[in-house]
């Protein structure tokens, strides 16, 4: 359609820029022929007017007219156009090629006899009354010394010269016609090619827009439109190469994003959102997509936050803060923020990194807890010991009754002290064993180690009057480290006994689960409410101190069941329902059927 459109604006300007071009060349050569024709036709009347001068030089004119004037005018004039009449000086005919002389009238007011009488030679176009049409008129003036003056006059029909200016104006015009004819089919084809290879070119830049770098114009044969073609490939070539560079050079960018543990956000002087990676987008909550392009407050609805971006902005200093923002959960950040500046130095925008540091946060809060706890479990025990030898010092020793009462809890305050030493001890060994993942596991029947655990608590059992059921197949087996089961067991069957009522039971329950183990403790005592259970098993955690302290409970024995369950490559977790009782899960990867222990 467009190279269409193009042919319609080029093939008729052609036309008409030739139509005009063909008509004024055509009326200039009409005038010049005219111009010519008249020229020659004069010419010629006034060599017939010479030529009877020359004829009549030596013959006396006389104003008698005689006959002998129109008979020479007539046997001059025969086989010409052109008419001869002799005229004297005053204006009497005496000779006509035509007509009598003798029959026509004085000329002597004639334009043509009265500007030869005056200048030599006279010339009209004018309408003749004796032959009825428009005639060309020459009179020449014929004076000799001693003889009367006398005119030559010579005419030639208009319409003879009309007659033959037509047949040349109609030649020019049928000439400009085929010129003009041969010219618009010539037209019409250089249009048409012209108008096709501009198509390509066109063609080829829609492609290029289209994003289609790899096509190429073909040459046409025209130097102007292959030159045009040329250096559109050349711009493609190159186009396509800094494309391809700048995709390489974004996809290397996502990438480097995309795999940063750190969230990484860019803003312009605007505040508006740049870059965002997944990371980033993760820590905030938001989608990458709808983030770019719009404010930081509108992505992330942290005051400290913002409010470091505008310090950057303005200032351009690099600064760093941290922040929390609450979710699913309270989760706290670091942000490291700089300006991005152009190469003249004026800041265009702000880069902020900013790293999740809620897991130190937890480990610090940890550690925190950990310390006042131990301080505090140790601190009771040793407070206990030094109150009661001072005592002893004091002169208690002299009454050997109290002595005794006393010494007794000393020893049992050191035992308690032994206990908690021993059980740090204990997690240092299993931390110690699970970062270096050489614990030493062999293929053995689940059921020996719950067999010696339940053993090993059922006096203590019998003593509150709680029956212990073990529910295992014998031929279930694993790769496990005995004693490290045995004592998981042991510590939660010992918890489970120590919080359910008199009467109840605990159970023990080993079966094989999703390709792997699962050791079920179930109880039936008070059950552990639900704001605690994401933390019984940090060290030392208590959810009621002083029940567990009067039961003689270290706070270390679930911490040590989660290292034993992770040394093994598994896990452990609970459920609870308050008053109903609750139900510890330890799971371990993989079981052996018989034939594997052969």
């Amino acid at each position: 359609m467009n190279d269409y459109r193009f042919f319609w604006r080029i093939f008729p300007a052609f036309l008409i820029i030739t139509a005009l071009a063909l008509f004024v060349l055509a009326w200039f050569a009409s005038r010049s022929f005219r111009d010519s024709y008249l020229d020659r036709t004069t010419q010629q009347l006034d060599t017939v007017a010479r030529m009877v001068e020359n004829e009549l030089a030596d013959t006396p004119i006389e104003p008698q007219h005689p006959p002998v004037f129109d008979e020479f005018c007539r046997s001059f004039a025969s086989g010409t156009d052109v008419r001869i009449t002799l005229i004297l000086a005053s204006g009497e005919v005496i000779g006509d090629s035509r007509e009598k002389a003798a029959d026509m009238e004085d000329h002597y007011d004639r334009p043509e006899v009265v500007q030869s009488l005056a200048e030599g030679v006279g010339q009209a176009i004018r309408f003749s009354s004796t032959l009825q049409q428009n005639m060309m008129y020459r009179a020449h003036l014929h004076s000799a010394e001693g003889k009367p003056a006398w005119i030559v006059r010579t005419s030639v029909a208009v319409d003879t010269i009309q007659d033959s200016l037509t047949v040349l104006y109609m030649r020019i015009f049928w000439g400009g016609l085929f010129v003009l004819l041969s010219f618009a089919v010539v037209s019409f084809f250089f249009s048409r090619s012209l108008s096709r290879k501009l198509r390509i070119t066109l063609e080829a830049a829609n492609h290029f827009a289209e994003g289609d770098l790899n096509y190429r114009i073909k040459m046409t044969g025209i130097s102007e439109i292959d030159e045009l073609g040329r250096s559109l490939n050349t711009m493609a070539q190159e186009l396509d190469d800094k494309l391809r560079t700048v995709t390489r050079q974004r996809n290397e960018r996502e990438a480097i994003l995309s795999s940063m543990v750190e969230g990484v956000l860019a803003v312009d002087a605007d505040e508006h959102l740049l870059i965002i990676n997944a990371s980033a987008a993760q820590m905030v909550g938001v989608e990458m997509e709808w983030a770019r392009g719009r404010t930081i407050q509108e992505v992330v609805r942290n005051n400290n936050l913002q409010q470091l971006i505008r310090r950057v902005l303005s200032r351009g200093a690099i600064e760093e803060i941290h922040f929390s923002l609450h979710g699913a959960g309270e989760r706290y950040f670091q942000a490291h923020s700089t300006p991005l500046r152009q190469a003249e130095g004026a800041i265009i925008g702000a880069i902020i990194v900013i790293h999740d540091i809620t897991p130190l946060k937890r480990l610090e809060n940890i550690r925190r807890d950990f310390v006042a706890n131990v301080s505090h479990e140790l601190k009771t025990p040793i407070t206990s010991i030094k109150g009661f030898v001072e005592t002893l010092l004091d002169g208690t020793l002299e009454d050997r009754q109290q002595a005794e009462r006393f010494i007794t809890i000393i020893a049992k305050q050191v035992d308690r002290l032994n206990a908690i030493i021993e059980d740090l001890l204990e997690l240092a060994r299993l931390e110690q064993i699970q970062e270096r993942s050489n614990v030493h596991r062999s293929i053995d029947r689940v059921r020996d180690p719950l067999i010696a655990a339940v053993e090993t608590c059922r006096r203590q059992a019998e003593e509150k009057d709680i029956h212990i059921e073990l529910h295992c197949d014998e031929n279930l087996n694993g790769k496990i480290n005995a004693a490290l089961i045995e004592e998981a067991v042991v510590n939660l069957v010992d918890n489970a006994i120590k919080y359910s009522e008199p009467g109840s039971r605990v159970q023990v329950v080993a079966e094989s689960e999703n390709s792997g183990i699962a050791i079920h403790i179930i109880d039936e005592g008070c059950g552990i409410p639900g704001e605690h259970i994401s933390r019984i098993f940090e060290r030392f955690y208590r959810i009621d101190k002083a029940r567990s302290r009067k039961m003689g409970g270290t706070g270390l024995g679930l911490a040590i069941v989660k290292h034993i369950a992770q040394a093994h490559n598994g896990s452990v977790d609970v459920t609870s329902t308050p008053g109903r009782g609750s139900t510890f899960t330890i799971r371990l990867p993989g079981h052996l059927s018989p034939e594997h222990m052969l």
